[in-house]
C-alpha cells in the first residue's frame, strides 16, 4: 500500500528508502486516479519530509516523484504550491 511505502521512506537502510521512493515514483507516473492516491494530506507530508535525507539518491527520486505529481496536471501543482513547496 502507499502507506506501506511512505512508512519504507523512513527506513534506515538508504536502499530502502530509494527503492520505497521509486515505487512512489512509478505511481505518480501513472494515471490521474493514482496519483490521487498520493496527493492526500498525510501522504503529502510523508513525501517531503525525505527531501532532508542525508542519500543524494534518495533526494533526487523525492524529487521525481514531486515532479511526476505535479506534472498531472493544476490540481496537483497548485495544492504543492498551497502548501508552500516551489519546484524550480
Amino acid at each position: 500500500s502507499v502507506r506501506v511505502l511512505c512508512d519504507l521512506l523512513y527506513h534506515y537502510h538508504p536502499k530502502v528508502r530509494f527503492e520505497s521512493a521509486w515505487v512512489l515514483t512509478n505511481i505518480a507516473s501513472g494515471t490521474t486516479d493514482q496519483i490521487q492516491k498520493l496527493n492526500r494530506p498525510d501522504t503529502f507530508a510523508r513525501i517531503l519530509t525525505p527531501l532532508l535525507d542525508s542519500n543524494v539518491d534518495v533526494v533526487e527520486q523525492i524529487v521525481w516523484l514531486m515532479g511526476n505529481i505535479v506534472g498531472d496536471g493544476p490540481e496537483f501543482r497548485d495544492f504543492f504550491l498551497g502548501a508552500g513547496v516551489h519546484l524550480l
